[in-house]
């Protein structure tokens, strides 16, 4: 009796996560595509990432996995794979030089890897300014009554920091989740930070210190939309690090239009967290986007996890019907070009075919060729006339 070998189609989805408490094979586990393609999860951080590009072998990543779904390899092991999706929950740059990993998100750009959130917005969204740029877009279409973003101010380096409102708040460079920010409270604390910025030439912005009583965190992951109230407590002026709750609250029309504005930032966001701030004045400061790394709360880890696994779930089973309508239509131009051949052929055969049955009478009657010359030499001798009488009229 023949053996038959079956071969189980496999998707490789690798998911930039660094964190242990995390397992994204499992949560992937027993989920098919629509061609019947099981998902291969391999899940590692930036900093074991290793990414090669080449025209014929196409995107390799080499990477040492937190978690992978044959539970064979795990950190310091690696493996070489060709990913078909990528999903992305860290952030590829860090506070500090040793931190940065955007060689690797910029290997998977030049393969154009299908990824959550895009390759495109996740390289934009590194630096505050162009991340800021989209909201003031947003507000220069609505309005700032519509839309109200906080007042912000850029300088390009050191020598461009001469005058700020205070207090104020001044982040330097691209840092996140708290690093690189500090209250200032006069003119001369603002000159004396300036000395410290000259020596790495960094960017920096400041905002007008707002006194704010809690921040509204508005989570999107696809259609799902979350709203975090944190109350703040102690004096430390980074009340969001310093807060004594977070609290789940009712969406309301505001948080929601918002939410639908923002998520066409940079062509699409899938995956962000909008923060804002409410002052004590009763006004509402939008403050920051946050994009795909957005973290999650703990205790909404699993369920927002799970929203995130459906949405790469969709967007994969979306680019196998793409490349399937792909190929239908490459096999239905390949048909019609096959048909349009042998109809061409076809009137070909004829048309020599017909050939071959006339006869050509080789050389007219020698009076025939009188009349067609006396013919063309009275039509000739006409125009000529016409042409002449036409000028002298003028």
């Amino acid at each position: 009796m023949a053996t038959v070998t079956v071969i189980e189609k496999k998707k490789n989805l690798l998911v930039v996560d660094s964190n242990e408490t995390h397992n994204w094979p499992q949560l992937f586990e027993n989920f098919f595509l629509p061609d019947g393609s099981s998902i291969n999860v391999i899940q590692a951080s930036w900093q074991n990432i290793r990414v090669t590009y080449d025209n014929l072998i196409g995107c390799k990543v080499t990477a040492a996995p937190v978690f992978e779904s044959s539970k064979r390899i795990t950190f310091p092991n690696s493996l070489t794979f060709t990913p078909d999706f990528v999903l992305i929950r860290n952030q590829p740059r860090g506070p500090v030089p040793g931190l940065d990993f955007r060689n690797a998100l910029f290997g998977l750009m030049i393969s154009n890897i299908p990824s959550i959130n895009s390759l495109e917005s996740i390289y934009y969204c590194l630096e505050r300014p162009i991340m800021f740029a989209e909201l003031l877009e947003i507000r220069k279409k609505l309005g700032k009554d519509q839309f109200p973003v906080i007042e912000q101010t850029y300088y390009s380096d050191y020598t461009q920091m001469v005058i700020a409102d205070f207090p104020a708040i001044l982040k330097v460079s691209h840092a996140h989740a708290g690093v690189g920010k500090m209250k200032l409270e006069n003119h001369s604390k603002f000159r004396d930070l300036a000395t410290i910025i000259a020596l790495e030439h960094d960017y920096c912005t400041t905002e007008n210190y707002i006194q704010a009583d809690y921040s509204i965190r508005i989570q999107k992951i696809g259609n799902h939309i979350r709203v975090i109230k944190k109350n703040f407590s102690g004096s430390n002026w980074k009340a969001q690090a310093d807060c004594a709750k977070a609290e789940i609250i009712e969406l309301n029309e505001k948080f929601k239009f918002w939410a639908d504005e923002c998520s066409k930032c940079f062509g699409g966001l899938d995956i962000f967290a909008l923060d804002i701030l409410h002052g004590i004045n009763d006004k509402y400061y939008i403050i920051e986007l946050n994009d795909t790394a957005a973290s999650l709360l703990r205790e909404f880890w699993l369920e927002d996890s799970k929203l995130i696994r459906d949405l790469v779930l969709q967007k994969m089973s979306f680019n196998i019907d793409l490349n399937l309508q792909k190929q239908q239509q490459s096999q239905q131009q390949s048909q019609q070009q096959s048909q349009q051949q042998s109809q061409v052929q076809i009137q070909s055969d004829r048309v020599i075919s017909h050939i071959k049955n006339v006869e050509y009478v080789r050389k007219p009657p020698s009076n025939l060729l009188r009349i067609i010359s006396a013919t063309s030499i009275t039509f000739a001798s006409i125009a000529i006339s016409f042409y002449l009488t036409k000028k002298l009229i003028k």
